[in-house]
C-alpha cells in the first residue's frame, strides 16, 4: 500500500461568508419512497478550555436541533460560524451556516434537484467548496460556488465520484477520497487537470496541516483500527502516525503551535472524547458527553481558535 506520489497542501486561509444571506427556519426532512432513510444525525456544540494542561468542555447544546441529517461541520475562520450538512425535502441535502453567538441558522445553498456535502471555505475568498451530487444520483464532483449566487456554480475537477476533499498549496491542488474498490487518495493540479494515485483504502477524514507542509488522512485496515498517516510534501513521504481510539474513524485537528506538526489530534468513541499530540504513548479522555444525550460521537470540528468544537452524535 505504498504511496504512489505526494503534492502540496495549503495554509488555511478563511473568509466569513457573508451576511446578505436571509436567515431561514428549517423544517423537517420529508421521506420519499424511493431511496433508504439517510441516518439521523445531530451536531452539538461546546466551548472547549484548557485547565492545568487537560482540554475540559462546558456548555453542551443541541446546535442543529433538526429532525433528518446533520452533519459535516466546518468551522470559518472567525471562528464564529460553521457551515453544515442539512437534510431537506425528499432527502436533499443543503448547506447551511450556524452561528456561534446566537444560534442563528443560515441556509446557503437550495438546490432542488442535486445534493451538497463537505462545504469548505476556499483559501483564496472566492467562494465555498462542496462535494455536489450530479443528477439522478449519478454521481459527486467538487464544486465551487461564489459567495453570491448559488446558480452559477461550476465542478472543478472533472473526477467522479469522490467524497471528501482539501485544498492544497492556496487553490493549486486538491486532495480528493476517490470512491472505488478500493478508494483512494488523489491529488490533482487544479489548473493542468493532472491526477495522481497517492494512497489506497483511504478513509473519510482527510485534512490538510495548517501550515501547508502536509496531510493527514487514515487508512482502513481489516479487523483493526483506523490508523492514521501523515504526508509530507517535501519529502514525499506517507508516514504512519497512531490508531484511532476504539472503532470510531473520525478525528480532526486542533492548531497548537508547540505540537509536531503544529496540531492536536481530537477524536470520539462512544461518549467520550479524547486527544493526542504526536510523542504522546496513548489517547487521553477529556469528556465525557454522555449527559448531553452524546453516545456515538463521529465527525466533529475545532473551531480556528480552539474555543469551540462541533460534534456529530450518529454517523
Amino acid at each position: 500500500m505504498a504511496p504512489k506520489f505526494k503534492l502540496s497542501v495549503f495554509a488555511i486561509t478563511l473568509s466569513l461568508l457573508p451576511s446578505t444571506y436571509a436567515y431561514a427556519q428549517q423544517t423537517p426532512a420529508s421521506t420519499p419512497n424511493n431511496v433508504g432513510a439517510p441516518p439521523e444525525t445531530e451536531i452539538y456544540l461546546a466551548n472547549l478550555m484548557r485547565e492545568n494542561g487537560i482540554l475540559k468542555t462546558s456548555n453542551v447544546k443541541n446546535a442543529s436541533n433538526h429532525k433528518g441529517y446533520d452533519n459535516q461541520p466546518y468551522f470559518t475562520k472567525d471562528s464564529q460560524h460553521f457551515l453544515f450538512v442539512s437534510e431537506g425535502a425528499e432527502q436533499r441535502m443543503d448547506i447551511w451556516q450556524y452561528s456561534v453567538k446566537d444560534g442563528a441558522k443560515t441556509q446557503i445553498t437550495n438546490n432542488h434537484n442535486n445534493s451538497e456535502y463537505s462545504p469548505k471555505l476556499i483559501p483564496d475568498g472566492s467562494g465555498y467548496s462542496v462535494i455536489k451530487e450530479k443528477e439522478n444520483r449519478g454521481g459527486q464532483q467538487v464544486w465551487k460556488y461564489p459567495f453570491t449566487d448559488t446558480a452559477k456554480g461550476a465542478p472543478i475537477i472533472d473526477i467522479s465520484p469522490v467524497g471528501y476533499h482539501a485544498w492544497g498549496v492556496g487553490t493549486q491542488y486538491l486532495a480528493v477520497f476517490a470512491l472505488g474498490n478500493p478508494s483512494t487518495l488523489r491529488l490533482v493540479e487544479r489548473e493542468s487537470q493532472k491526477e495522481e494515485i497517492i494512497f489506497e483504502n483511504i478513509g473519510r477524514a482527510l485534512y490538510a496541516l495548517p501550515d501547508g507542509s502536509g496531510y493527514m488522512f487514515t487508512e482502513r485496515r481489516e479487523n483493526e483500527p483506523f490508523m492514521i498517516h501523515h504526508l509530507d510534501i517535501k519529502s514525499r513521504k506517507v508516514s504512519p502516525v497512531f490508531d484511532l481510539p476504539g472503532n470510531n474513524e473520525h478525528y480532526n485537528l486542533m492548531i497548537d503551535d508547540n505540537a509536531p506538526l503544529g496540531v492536536r489530534f481530537i477524536s470520539g468513541n462512544g461518549s467520550k472524547l479524547y486527544e493526542r499530540k504526536i510523542g504522546d504513548d496513548s489517547w487521553t479522555e477529556f469528556a465525557d458527553l454522555s449527559e448531553s444525550d452524546l453516545k456515538n460521537i463521529s465527525r466533529l470540528a475545532i473551531s480556528p481558535d480552539g474555543k469551540y468544537i462541533a460534534v456529530v452524535n450518529g454517523d
